[in-house]
């Protein structure tokens, strides 16, 4: 039983000497090649993301694009509920219409049919948006992994694309105008 537990213990301490040696190393490349790019991780920032919404956009500190996607949410959470709502509603009030089988007489005097597609389109109607806010999420979990990976993006200083007013020979009144869009590299 004793030589279990000290061969445990040799096998324990042997691999936390491993790990702390191996942190050692990786310490020391790490600030050799330290440079802005890698201090954001694209992976870490996609975690964050995903645990919680607009916690990947502070961790790249794009703080603008919090309020936008929480802003969605809320959207969409006040949508789902004035679509559940009315779901809600209009299915009660078939459900009562078809036990008592009163349909001219129903609160909203609606038909039978009637009431049954307002079901049906509120019922769409939510889960369309349940499924657009999962898209949002979604969205914010790629963006902020993208975002990541940008940040080592070299970008070129005379990239320019600019919105133009241009002349052109026209054939009928002699001169025409517009707009061009001009890309500059």
């Amino acid at each position: 039983m004793k030589s279990k537990k000290s061969c445990l213990l040799a096998v324990f301490l042997m691999l936390l000497v491993g790990l702390a040696d191996a942190q050692i190393e990786s310490d020391s490349t790490a600030k050799k090649d330290f440079d802005y790019s890698n201090r954001f991780s694209p992976r870490r920032a996609l975690y964050f993301s995903a645990i919680m919404p607009g916690l990947g956009q502070v961790y790249n500190r794009k703080y603008w694009k919090v309020p936008i996607f929480y802003a969605g949410f809320a959207a969409g959470v006040y949508v789902t509920g004035f679509y559940q709502d009315k779901y809600v509603d209009y299915r009660n009030e078939l459900l009562n219409s078809l036990s008592t089988n009163s349909f001219p007489s129903t609160p909203s005097n609606f038909t039978e049919a009637t009431l049954r597609r307002a079901v049906d389109f509120y019922q769409r109607k939510r889960d369309a948006t349940l499924v657009l806010m999962g898209i949002g999420y979604l969205l914010q979990i790629v963006d902020a992994h993208v975002d990541a990976h940008l940040k080592d993006f070299k970008y070129n200083p005379n990239l320019k694309i600019s919105l133009e007013p241009v002349r052109y020979p026209n054939e009928f009144s002699g001169t025409g105008g517009g707009l061009a869009l001009t890309v500059t590299f």
